[in-house]
């Protein structure tokens, strides 16, 4: 399975505000997951908590600010992560074994890096790669949006039908640590 997307903003609540596409185990705060993001003021990093409650690790990649292209690539427990300026060349930024279920959830985050305000990103060109990619309409059938771990301040999700751009508001201290705090829109995959 695969997905990518160009985040084409990130509101700079915080430098560490982050957009991203994330594959996840489950969607509790303390999930096995691989997320590929683009920040605020940071560009771009790629992050992996490898075990359940484990601490997430973080990887730098470009210091690029949206708009930019990211990836996710799962094959059996190997995820890699990517990034592109243009969604043409695509750079390798991490790799990494991460024991999870064959059926997982895949999506977009957003972090405000604060619990006291949320932050938008924007997403075009969202593609998934398991299935059918993403269709335009108003969040497709089969997708949903909620907010994981201690947040501060709910958070939303949309789909503009006639730019196909997807907008995911969220709040919460990071996607870090032990436990994430974002807004995740997301489907089965």
């Amino acid at each position: 399975g695969s997905i990518s997307a160009r985040v084409s903003s990130v509101q700079n609540a915080n430098v560490w505000t982050k957009a991203g596409v994330m594959i996840r185990e489950t969607l509790d705060p303390g999930s096995t997951n691989a997320l590929v993001l683009v920040s605020a003021g940071k560009g771009v990093s790629s992050q992996r908590r490898t075990a359940t409650g484990g601490t997430t690790t973080s990887l730098a990649g470009a210091l690029a600010p949206a708009p930019y292209w990211i990836r996710v690539d799962r094959v059996g427990n190997t995820f890699t992560t990517y990034q592109s300026a243009d969604a043409v060349i695509w750079a390798q930024v991490d790799s990494a074994t991460i024991a999870m279920a064959p059926s997982a959830f895949v999506g977009m985050a957003v972090t405000s890096h604060t619990t006291t305000a949320s932050a938008t990103a924007t997403f075009d060109n969202v593609n998934i790669v398991s299935g059918t990619p993403v269709p335009p309409a108003t969040l497709p059938p089969g997708w949903n949006h909620q907010d994981i771990g201690a947040v501060g301040a709910a958070g939303s999700a949309a789909l503009n039908t006639a730019t196909n751009t997807y907008t995911v508001k969220g709040a919460g201290a990071d996607i870090w640590g032990t436990a994430d705090a974002f807004h995740y829109a997301y489907r089965p995959m």
